[in-house]
Parts: C-alpha cells; sequence; structure tokens
C-alpha cells in the first residue's frame, strides 16, 4: 500500500499537482525549538519495514536553508532561497546526482511556479479565488487543472482532481508541527517536483487528526496519534483505519 500511494502521488505531481497555502503574510512566530531532524519509517500490512526515510534540517535566520533526505540509502538535498521579503523565490535539488530547480514569482496572492531539470521547464500558475479559498492550479501541457483547500489557519486541508486522486486532511489545530516557524507556503514548495508527499503534506503548520487518499473506488483512510513533548510533537503515529495496523512511524528530534 505504501507503494501504491506513493506511485499515485509521484504521478500526481507529474502532471502539476501540488499544494500551497493561501496567505502571504508571515505566521506567528513561535518561541519553541524548531525540529532538526526526522526519521520515518513505513510498514507493510505484516509488520515488516519498508521504507525508511530520515530527514536533516538546517537552519540560518531563523528560515530552513537546507533539507537533506536519505530514502533506504538514496540521498537527496534541497537548498531553499528567500527574497528580501522572507518568501521562498527558489529551491534547488539534488538527486543521486541529478540536478533540478524551482523558481517562484509572485503577483499578489497569485504566484508561479518554473520548474527546470535536465527536460527543460514547465511553468505552473497558482490563481487564488477569494470566493471560495482555493488554488487552482495550471500547468502548461497538461489538461488537468487540480485545486487545493485550505483552512483559516493557512493549513491545506484538500487537494482535489476529482478525475485522478482526492487527498484530504483533518487538523489538529491545538497542535503545531514541525514547519511552524516557517512560511505558509513552505509545503508546496518542499513538496513541489519531489515525491516527498509525506514531508510536504503530513508536516504542515499543524499537526494532522486523520488522511484519506481516494483514487477510483479505492479508499485509504489514516488516523494520526501525536506523543507530545514540551517542546512540540516527539512522535507520530499513521494508523490504518481498515486493519488497524501501523502504516508510518515518525520519531522528530529537536
Amino acid at each position: 500500500m505504501k507503494n501504491f500511494v506513493k506511485a499515485l502521488f509521484i504521478l500526481f505531481l507529474t502532471f502539476g499537482h501540488m499544494s500551497c497555502s493561501k496567505n502571504d503574510d508571515e505566521p506567528k512566530k513561535e518561541t519553541l525549538q524548531p525540529a532538526k531532524a526526522i526519521m520515518m519509517t513505513f510498514y507493510e500490512p505484516d509488520g515488516s519495514i519498508s521504507i525508511t526515510s530520515e530527514i536533516n534540517i538546517t537552519y540560518q535566520n531563523e528560515k530552513i536553508s537546507k533539507m537533506t533526505f536519505d530514502n533506504n540509502g538514496e540521498i537527496e538535498t534541497r537548498i531553499f532561497n528567500y527574497d528580501p521579503n522572507g518568501k521562498i523565490n527558489k529551491v534547488s535539488r539534488t538527486s543521486d546526482g541529478v540536478e533540478n530547480s524551482l523558481d517562484i514569482v509572485y503577483n499578489g496572492n497569485n504566484f508561479t511556479i518554473t520548474y527546470t531539470d535536465t527536460n527543460g521547464s514547465k511553468v505552473s500558475d497558482f490563481i487564488f479565488n477569494s470566493t471560495t479559498n482555493t488554488y487552482t492550479i495550471h500547468t502548461e501541457g497538461s489538461p488537468l487543472k487540480p485545486t487545493i483547500e485550505f483552512d483559516d489557519l493557512g493549513n491545506i486541508t484538500k487537494v482535489d482532481d476529482t478525475s485522478f486522486l482526492v487527498i484530504t486532511k483533518s487538523i489538529n489545530s491545538e497542535l503545531p508541527s514541525i514547519y511552524r516557524a516557517q512560511d505558509k507556503l513552505f509545503p508546496v514548495f518542499n513538496l513541489f517536483g519531489s515525491g516527498e508527499f509525506f514531508s510536504g503534506i503530513i508536516f504542515g503548520n499543524h499537526s494532522i487528526d486523520k488522511v484519506t487518499f481516494t483514487t477510483g473506488t479505492s479508499t485509504l483512510n489514516l488516523i494520526a496519534t501525536n506523543v507530545k513533548s514540551d517542546i512540540g510533537i516527539s512522535k507520530l503515529s499513521l494508523t490504518n483505519e481498515a486493519d488497524g495496523k501501523l502504516y508510518l512511524e515518525a520519531l522528530i528530534s529537536y
């Protein structure tokens, strides 16, 4: 099931599907120490380990400047650059020696991402609708135009392309997650073009209570439980609602 969801989401990204937040304002600063590392373990239905992923995070001027991913021995780095207003304007990614990048240009509540790799460049426009509190993503060369919904706290609550995949989340608004000190658009730029679903979506501005994947006639419900410490979340567990078996365990270090 892990490979099922990951494969779907990588394909989802290929068609320009991604997620973001509506408010360009800086989030309220937290005095808590931000996370420095996350160790994620994915499990098969028989309880065996499927995938391990370690994320190490480096900060500069209270912003995440670099993330290093070790996915079962495959190393990826992601470097974030910011403009004078503190907004991300470039993300550089290296995976197994292959480089790609995102360049971001803002226009009011809208913004444009240019994704460049060895195959050339692709442009995606994020158009905000203040009436529905959503963005619609327009990617050149793709007929698909998914929408992204948020709550008033700037958390992603739904990514909807009904012809392919729908992802919904229930937010735990009382429990800040590991990216709480970052710009509210951080999860989209962390996710875009990488396939790192759980680092881009699950770890948002707040923790989650539940996440659901729906594709065709298939539905996967994951129920979240958190272990809290004086600093923040020390462990996040996601359990398959259908059989009660552990799907993911994430240990967070500060």
